[in-house]
């Protein structure tokens, strides 16, 4: 029974998810990492919601959890999202600017052999005996 049921669910399941969001940012030419906390407004607004909530869940009930959700929901307003949009693109600038000088610091990092002689295909560990070991 449960096999047919899963059955009809992905014969009738959408193909593609699909979220307004998404359309808005493919409008503009934009796209978002999905679940980077630092570079993704919606998942920081996310963050501040759930800790929120943490914070005031007394009675740990469904409906009191859903009702402090719809109260945080209704206080964000376009200042919060616009505060939280200029945070992501002060940090977003950070990381363009690091960005260079890691690759920069990758460059620079030489893998030294230590005058070990490796065309034998043998490694130093294969000339220990069981007591060097021990």
């Amino acid at each position: 029974m449960k096999a047919q049921l899963y059955d009809l669910i992905k014969l009738n399941k959408s193909k593609h998810k699909y979220h307004v969001i998404d359309q808005i940012l493919a409008d503009k030419e934009l796209r978002l990492p999905p679940y980077d906390l630092d570079l993704n407004p919606t998942e920081l607004i996310w963050v501040d919601l759930k800790q929120r909530v943490a914070s005031k869940n007394t009675t740990f009930k469904i409906k009191d959890v859903e009702h402090l959700c719809r109260q945080r929901f209704e206080e964000i307003g376009q200042e919060e999202w616009e505060n939280v949009c200029r945070h992501v693109e002060k940090l977003e600038q950070i990381c363009y600017e690091r960005e260079g000088v890691i690759e920069d610091a990758i460059e620079r990092i030489i893998i030294e052999d230590n005058g070990v002689d490796r065309s034998s295909g043998s490694d130093e560990s294969s000339d220990m005996s069981e007591s060097d070991v021990l």
